[in-house]
């Protein structure tokens, strides 16, 4: 059986870790912008868009029925 090469060690940040910096990409009509936010706004702003978005029903959803021609 053939050996095979070793795995490089992972690199990549640790998503779990409470401590790592919140990075909010903005696109610009020059580029992008990256900018450290605060985790704890970030909550407070996605826990704001969870409640005041419109939620999706399954008679607004165009995935709910695939037999249905349309």
């Amino acid at each position: 059986m053939p050996h095979h090469k070793p795995l490089p060690p992972d690199t990549r940040p640790d998503w779990r870790d409470p401590n790592l910096p919140v990075i909010r990409e903005y696109r610009m009509a020059n580029g992008t912008l990256l900018r450290n936010v605060d985790p704890e706004y970030e909550q407070r702003y996605r826990a704001h868009l969870l409640s005041t978005a419109a939620q999706r029903t399954y008679h607004t959803d165009p995935s709910y029925n695939w037999r249905r021609k349309r």
